[in-house]
């Protein structure tokens, strides 16, 4: 059975750890006010020694980052691959430019089955009908990556002379 006082101190100490958080930031060494939010999955990382790691559950300390068995501290860290969260915005801007390029690649698809059916080629030897749904295709795949790119792909940090990695606390 458990004490009133022992379950009461238990109950204070998760409270006072509600609001607690800790971020891994990325923040410009030129510019300290341009700062990025890692998002802690499926993180890369390669140390000033040439090793990599993958990290994918990760805990942070106040100078290190640790998943599993692994302690890397964060001045000996060289790059790091991983992705950063993005404003509302940018996000919904994003997955548009995608789905007007998935839109575009799947017309092209439907316009290449039509135009490759047709059958009729020895009719027209010089035409190509396929090349105008080839070229949707083409523009659609394009406009895919570019959403991809604006919603904030995993993308790799320099931290040895670009970036610098922090790990920054918040307490409501």
């Amino acid at each position: 059975m458990v004490r009133f006082p022992q379950l009461l101190f238990c109950v204070l100490l998760l409270l006072t750890h509600a609001g607690y958080a800790q971020h891994l930031i990325l923040e410009k060494r030129n510019n300290p006010d341009k700062k990025r939010l890692v998002v802690p999955s499926d993180i890369q990382v390669t140390m000033l020694s040439g090793k990599k790691y993958q990290l994918e559950d990760i805990q942070l300390s106040e100078n290190a980052i640790v998943s599993g068995n692994d302690t890397l501290a964060l001045n000996y860290i060289k790059r790091i691959n991983c992705k950063t969260k993005v404003q509302l915005a940018q996000n919904v801007t994003g997955y548009t430019i995608s789905a007007a390029g998935a839109f575009f690649t799947f017309s092209g698809l439907v316009g290449l089955a039509i135009a490759s059916s047709s059958g009729d080629s020895y009719l027209f030897p010089d035409e190509q009908p396929t090349g105008p749904p080839l070229a949707m295709m083409a523009g659609g795949i394009a406009l895919g990556i570019i959403g991809y790119q604006v919603t904030g792909m995993k993308r790799s940090f320099n931290l040895a002379t670009t970036w610098q990695l922090k790990v920054e606390s918040d307490q409501n």
